[in-house]
């Protein structure tokens, strides 16, 4: 929940900031803020240049004039505020800005502070800050429906503030509006130190649904450019979901599926423990979660219409919550997140995740290149809040966002104003150099967050473990979203690896197959494809009629455009168990147990034998040597492309993880040169490469060219480094006709 950040950013601005600990702490019980800049949206795959993001929660800032001042000595692309707002999406008309005195005042006084947020903020915008955004939460009401407290004095003097244009008193009580069964109408557990906030209103109801549109059109009335929505929780089955659900199920199966699948029964799926057994209770539980995805991205859209009848470029930021970790990532995934659902409504979202970046062992790193990229490929912009509150922290977030492909981080601290300039400049000194660029990605690695819906939690676990694997060989792949396979997609790569991707419909089998009979590779473990969309099994092998191996050795020596698909049981056959046991650990929340369990993951070495094994078979299936890096700890890589007529260019994002994730400033991981092996598009030769570093000047870089590839060596650096390689074609021969022969 956001109280303790907001309550944590408030003691920061009196006490200063907190340590890494408390930081953490407020991590396990917090649900923070995001957006990005711009309202174009983004095309799947193609890269744009990185925003600089802060969060200030400052409940004093409209009526602090220094507050402004600050701001402008590094303003940043994109401001995020907290309950500086007319009316508060959770209590109503609330006696001050902080979100937590729900004391009723009256509709003059709203009035009166619209005109004061509406100056406060075009000085923020005249300060150089393009986008402010603000604090909204549709999925909770706070007050006491008995002691009619909060929000329910509101309600019963709803008369007296019409005039604010919130449309006439809904005669469905506060009551009726709550999700069903959660706990609605007993104090929140989570939150003891705020026994008001204990309601979750359903983001189907009419009634609040209305009122958030009000508090979002008042809101673009103030200047303000967008909205962060936090939580997004959804899992209701009260009276007009109950009602919904039968007509959504029909829209999207005929009648002859329904009867078929679900036997008719086209209610609600019931509470879930553990995996559902059956073929119709796994339907019915997946259809459920989609259906509170597609509500929540209803509600989005009706936010964003409400502001933009003030302002045509206004935005909702949704929080999507933490990505990284598999028992979060899967039960948001079943609480009504999912970005692929969103992204109609939100281009812009936000990764809340527990845990700051960094390594902890020479060669073991906690990151989220994994996110930027999945975001990437998708078609959204991720903002990326990772709570690390220490310069070296910053430093890293930044570097991530810059080999990113577009995205941001979140900065959660504004102690470190020098730190965003810099970075803030070199964003746009460098822009040619970060937009329109595609991933160069051999390898796709498949993700579907719709596998959770099912039941099926192994899915992520593995593609964790997968990209963490690929990132520490150094081999360039895509996070490839489930809902982006098509032909066109899959001609970008040579190697598919798809593990327990137990769900796929008849035509994404046959847009598999299409690649393998063009000569793609296919890696595919566990049950992969034995189910359709509607859980069904699937009649045959799904992968008959082609090549295919199993085993546990790689296949043997394949022609270059023969495709081939190879069947393991497990993914553990050739990923590193070590990644696997990295991937639990992230589960740990407390900063101490989280800790210590990294230094026992530490102590216990790695086995290079095991590393090298899964290259070998990234090699045999890949058609050669993939890896761009040579021994790097701590680094990862990240390669772009874009081939035009007129400018041609490579890049490779080097990000050194020079910080322990747990902060402080005793760096194991010092800077070193990393040398690298790129290979060049077909057709195109090297005219000069130049390395970048923000707050460094640029500097030409010694190459040499074998074999169709660039290889040279980056100076040492802390945190990140930009290899920008131009391009040109390679000239074909001159013709000479049979006579001048």
């Amino acid at each position: 929940m956001v109280s303790e950040i907001l309550r944590s950013h408030t003691a920061e601005l009196m006490h200063g900031f907190c340590i890494l600990v408390r930081i953490f702490a407020v991590a396990t019980a917090a649900a923070v803020a995001a957006s990005v800049v711009g309202q174009t949206r983004p095309q799947p795959g193609v890269s744009a240049v990185p925003q600089i993001y802060l969060i200030h929660y400052a409940p004093d800032a409209p009526r602090d004039p220094r507050f402004v001042a600050k701001l402008r000595e590094a303003p940043p692309d994109i401001l995020h505020l907290g309950h500086a707002v007319p009316l508060n999406s959770i209590f109503g008309p609330t006696a001050d800005y902080s979100g937590w005195n729900p004391k009723l005042v009256g509709a003059p006084d709203i009035l009166k502070r619209q005109g004061e947020l509406r100056e406060f903020v075009n000085k923020l915008h005249q300060a150089g800050i393009a986008k402010v955004i603000c604090y909204i939460n549709p999925s909770i009401l706070g007050g006491d429906h008995e002691k009619r407290l909060g929000f329910w004095a509101f309600y019963d003097q709803w008369k007296n503030y019409e005039t604010l244009g919130i449309g006439p008193k809904s005669t469905r009580p506060p009551e009726a509006w709550m999700q069903r069964p959660r706990r609605s109408f007993a104090p929140w557990e989570p939150e003891p130190n705020y026994p008001l906030w204990r309601y979750q209103p359903c983001a189907n109801e009419p009634a609040w649904r209305k009122y958030q549109s009000a508090v979002v059109r008042l809101i673009a009335e103030c200047g303000y450019d967008g909205v962060f929505v936090d939580d997004c929780i959804m899992e209701c089955r009260h009276d007009l979901c109950a009602e919904r659900f039968p007509e959504f199920l029909k829209k999207r199966y005929s009648f002859e599926a329904l009867q078929r699948t679900l036997g008719g029964d086209l209610s609600l799926a019931a509470t879930r423990s553990g995996s559902p057994a059956e073929p119709a209770d796994q339907l019915r539980s997946a259809e459920t979660h989609l259906f509170w995805q597609e509500s929540i991205a209803n509600l989005l859209e009706e936010l964003n219409r409400a502001g933009r009848t003030v302002n045509s470029n206004f935005f909702t930021l949704p929080n999507w919550g933490a990505t990284a970790r598999v028992v979060g990532a899967a039960s948001r995934a079943r609480t009504g997140k999912s970005s692929a659902v969103w992204r109609r409504a939100a281009a812009d979202q936000m990764f809340e995740e527990d845990h700051p970046p960094g390594y902890f062992g020479t060669n073991d790193v906690v990151g989220y290149l994994l996110q930027f990229n999945y975001g990437l490929e998708l078609g959204i912009r991720p903002a990326i809040l990772s709570y690390g509150t220490t310069r070296r922290h910053v430093e890293l977030g930044y570097a991530e966002a810059a080999a990113g492909g577009g995205g941001s981080y979140v900065e959660p601290t504004a102690a470190f104003p020098d730190v965003r300039r810099k970075w803030r400049e070199f964003f746009k000194a460098n822009r040619n150099l970060f937009e329109g660029f595609t991933l160069v990605a051999p390898v796709a690695l498949v993700v579907s967050f719709d596998e959770p819906r099912y039941g099926n939690d192994r899915h992520l676990r593995d593609v964790f473990a997968s990209a963490r694997t690929l990132c520490k060989l150094h081999v360039p792949f895509a996070a490839l979203p489930l809902e982006n396979l098509t032909s066109k997609s899959l001609s970008r790569h040579r190697l598919i690896l798809a593990s327990e991707l137990k769900h796929l419909s008849n035509a994404q089998i046959g847009v598999l197959k299409d690649f393998l009979r063009n000569g793609g590779r296919l890696l595919a473990t566990g049950a992969c494809g034995e189910y359709d969309e509607l859980a069904l099994p699937r009649k045959g092998a799904p992968w008959a009629g082609l090549d295919l191996y199993e085993g546990i050795q790689p296949p043997p020596s394949l022609r270059p455009d023969q495709g081939a698909a190879v069947r393991l049981a497990t993914l553990q056959d050739v990923v590193p168990k070590r990644e696997f046991t990295a991937v639990d650990t992230l589960e740990i929340r407390k900063p101490d147990t989280f800790v210590a369990r990294l230094r026992e993951l530490t102590a216990s070495g790695a086995d290079a034998a095991d590393y090298s094994r899964f290259g070998q078979w990234l090699e045999s299936l890949g058609g050669g040597h993939l890896s761009l890096a040579k021994s790097a700890p701590a680094v990862c890589t990240v390669a772009y492309q874009r081939l035009g007529e007129a400018d041609a260019r490579m890049t490779v994002h080097a990000v050194r993880y020079s910080v322990p994730t747990w902060g402080g400033d005793d760096a194991e991981v010092k800077p070193l040169p990393v040398s690298l092996e790129i290979p060049l598009p077909r057709g195109w030769t090297l005219e000069r490469a130049r390395v970048l570093s923000p707050g460094e000047p640029a500097a030409l870089l010694e190459t040499q060219i074998n074999a169709g590839k660039v290889r040279c060596e980056l100076p040492p650096f802390e945190f990140y480094s930009l290899l920008s390689l131009k391009l040109r074609p390679i000239q074909a021969p001159k013709q000479t006709s049979s006579l001048q022969r």
